[in-house]
């Protein structure tokens, strides 16, 4: 329990208010919720259920019992604060793994699954890996219209998001090593600096959250559509 104390402590310094357990859906998007960080220590003791079922591609409603374990080393603080109208908090975001009401593994997990197969793996040594986080901006989600003519490393508009993305990243523990311009009208890319592939698989996730949050702060839409 020293590390949770030490935690509490940096939350308390920091003013995160909040905790976000952070898991994905079989189609690879972000699903998450919040408890007050009062609540931080029976999180980590005994984890929080949820009904599985109501999740696109996880548990029929007979065992929809599933229950999130968050993994501490995992814990980030969001580097920017939400401003209410009296009160400011910061978020702090933990991923995890899903058990099942029996306390196994559940089999639907994309988390754990990749765990799992990296550690069958690991004797032949892969285990790094990097990422290219491709996407598109767009004047909105409702429409995929063009907002740059913009080509294969020719800037075109919106760098300021790639640049404004990888700053945030860094604070958040994320190293990037370049971005620019991709091929195609209103494509972009930013690379993530490789390594281990669990850690990679967070970051991803990760990064299209940062991304499409700084977008919208710009006025426009990102998209990580192929």
């Amino acid at each position: 329990m020293g590390k949770t104390k030490e935690q509490l402590k940096e939350f308390k310094d920091r003013n995160v208010r909040f905790i976000r357990p952070v898991f994905v859906d079989i189609l690879g998007r972000i699903l998450d919720f919040t408890v007050p960080i009062e609540e931080f220590e029976n999180l980590i003791k005994d984890g929080k259920g949820f009904d599985g079922s109501s999740v696109e591609g996880f548990a029929r409603t007979e065992e929809s019992d599933l229950r999130f374990i968050p993994d501490t080393d995992t814990l980030i603080i969001l580097p920017w604060e939400y401003k209410g109208i009296e009160k400011s908090w910061r978020e702090a975001i933990i991923f995890g793994r899903i058990i099942d009401s029996s306390g196994k593994e559940y089999e639907g997990d994309i988390r754990t699954l990749l765990k799992n197969i990296i550690e069958k793996y690991k004797d032949i040594g892969i285990l790094k890996c990097g990422a290219e986080i491709e996407f598109f901006i767009f004047e909105d989600d409702k429409s995929p219209l063009h907002t740059d003519e913009g080509g294969y490393f020719r800037s075109g508009l919106y760098g300021e998001i790639r640049k404004e993305a990888q700053l945030t990243l860094n604070e958040m523990g994320i190293q990037t090593e370049f971005d620019h311009h991709e091929v195609a009208q209103s494509q972009h890319e930013i690379d993530l600096t490789y390594t281990d592939a669990l850690k990679m698989a967070d970051e991803i996730i990760l990064a299209k959250y940062v991304v499409k949050r700084i977008a919208k702060k710009y006025g426009v839409y990102a998209s990580f559509m192929p």
